[in-house]
């Protein structure tokens, strides 16, 4: 599968990530803001750091539902997996 096309997306986030459904229905565009504790679980290496960030981005989980390609940190993009 073909990662987003970034150059097709407008407001990329600031923080946060850009992927698309699992079903392919559509791409997925989320904005955690500047929040610092989001940003570190976000980009730790600590085994159980995703699912804590996962749980702490509110009604949104990912997890089975996006193929996250793209991880935005201060601004920039960063190769997901």
């Amino acid at each position: 599968m073909d990662k987003v096309n970034l150059d097709k997306i407008s407001r990329l986030p600031i923080n946060g990530f850009i992927g698309k459904r699992v079903d392919g229905s559509s791409i997925v565009k989320v904005d955690i803001g500047d929040n610092p504790k989001l940003k570190a679980l976000m980009v730790s290496k600590d085994l159980d750091a995703w699912d804590k960030f996962c749980d702490a981005i509110g009604d949104f989980d990912p997890r089975g539902q996006v193929h996250i390609d793209w991880l935005f940190v201060d601004g920039k993009p960063k190769v997901f997996h």
